[in-house]
């Protein structure tokens, strides 16, 4: 019986370990910084003084932390950033973040002149992040002055895998 019992234990938790991913409940913290180049960008003029800026960009993320599984993450960025001539502005939009594996997840992220940095919520993913929370912040600063299609972002950041 011992036995019997020990063998229904052992194909309980095999068909248990099968039933939840290898990272389900895993944690994916990060430090790095995040390459665009070459975006896209558009500036609508409003009334004087004030423009709405539409702007698509695609880079990479590189960990410090090699083996993360952020590590060379492909980004495809886009939102919309309305810019003021006394500095300020309000910026918002998404980021689809490729991994290596093809899982995909995305992050919408908002700034403002009042914000010290830009901040981030994951809210959808696919593969090993379906069903993921999470955020962080970046700090992004054009390569030349005035120029946003290229730029270098220090993002923190945490995923919650489910």
């Amino acid at each position: 019986m011992k036995g019997q019992y020990a063998i229904y234990l052992t194909a309980g938790l095999a068909v248990s370990a099968l039933a939840f991913p290898a990272n389900a409940g895993k944690s994916i913290s990060w430090e790095g910084v995040q390459y665009y180049a070459g975006g896209q960008i558009q500036a609508i003029p409003m009334e004087e003084g004030h423009s709405v800026i539409l702007a698509r960009w695609e880079g990479i993320h590189a960990s410090k932390d090699t083996t993360s599984p952020v590590h060379l993450i492909r980004l495809d960025c886009a939102g919309a950033i309305d810019a003021r001539r006394d500095g300020s502005f309000e910026a918002n939009g998404y980021c689809m973040h490729t991994d290596r594996d093809g899982d995909k997840w995305v992050g919408k992220w908002w700034n403002n002149n009042k914000m010290p940095v830009a901040r981030f919520d994951v809210f959808h993913g696919t593969g090993k992040y379906a069903g993921a929370t999470g955020g962080g912040t970046a700090k992004c600063m054009p390569l030349k002055p005035g120029a946003m299609d290229t730029m270098v972002c220090e993002q923190t950041g945490m995923i919650e895998l489910k």
